[in-house]
């Protein structure tokens, strides 16, 4: 199974909503909940919404993501936090986590008439002062 963006941008939404889910918590005490919201803060400014064209990049930075939650799941561990809050990430780093024989792919076939096609009508809105610069 080859990672995508497609899939990269579930997984983050996916630890930002159980990140949430902890910070927005009653029973969350204030320490915890402000590592999870900053977490979660940090999940949208760094990683949802954004895309990444070159897939060695990519990987660096969904690499990054992982680890990322990894230290945050450390540090939620270190607080007060009960078990049943903390389970659902848990269960998510376990799911976002990408096995050593797994390797991020690009989604978009390189070798396929269609890209190569897009490749040439980006030359040619470059060319012709049609992409918005000049």
């Amino acid at each position: 199974m080859s990672m995508t963006q497609e899939m990269a941008a579930e997984h983050y939404e996916l630890a930002h909503n159980e990140l949430m889910a902890i910070a927005e918590n009653y029973q969350t005490p204030d320490d915890a909940s402000a590592i999870a919201l900053t977490a979660a803060q940090g999940l949208t400014i760094d990683y949802i919404d954004y895309s990444i064209e070159i897939i060695k990049d990519f990987n660096t930075h969904y690499q990054c993501f992982v680890g990322s939650l990894e230290k945050t799941l450390n540090r939620l561990e270190k607080t007060t936090l009960d078990k049943a809050l903390l389970d659902p990430l848990t269960h998510c780093f376990e799911t976002v986590k990408i096995p050593e024989n797994d390797k991020i792919t690009d989604s978009v076939n390189k070798k396929g008439w269609s890209y190569k096609l897009d490749l040439l009508f980006a030359w040619l809105r470059i060319r012709m002062g049609l992409d918005g610069h000049k």
